[in-house]
């Protein structure tokens, strides 16, 4: 029986005889590179603003080209120009986000 326990405090005499330093902490670093909800939102913003730019351009370009194709279609004309009117919409939306952030942020904050 002696045996096994002098085995065993030979086993963890290093672990016992470095219990005084320091453990070393495993950091990550912060993926969204915001210390806040207000910056997690105005990246976020941002991030649309880049992204959906080139979505309303495509679909302007795709909508003007159906008002060619049309003719003397109105049904067809109407729907292109339905498209046009609800990208400008959808990117007036997320332009004028940071002015409503702006306000809220001043009346709650």
């Amino acid at each position: 029986m002696a045996k096994y326990l002098i085995f065993a405090l030979l086993i963890t005499f290093p672990v016992v005889s470095f219990a005084q330093s320091q453990p070393s902490v495993v950091s990550l670093p912060n993926p969204l590179a915001s210390d806040s909800f207000e910056e997690l939102i105005e990246v976020v913003i941002n991030w649309l603003l880049v992204v959906t730019l080139p979505i309303v351009t495509l679909l302007i370009v795709y909508a003007a080209a159906q008002i060619m194709v049309a003719g003397a279609n109105p049904k067809q004309r109407e729907e292109a120009v339905n498209i046009i009117k609800y990208a400008l919409i959808g990117y007036g939306v997320i332009l004028s986000s940071k002015i409503i952030v702006a306000i809220i942020q001043e009346l709650f904050g």
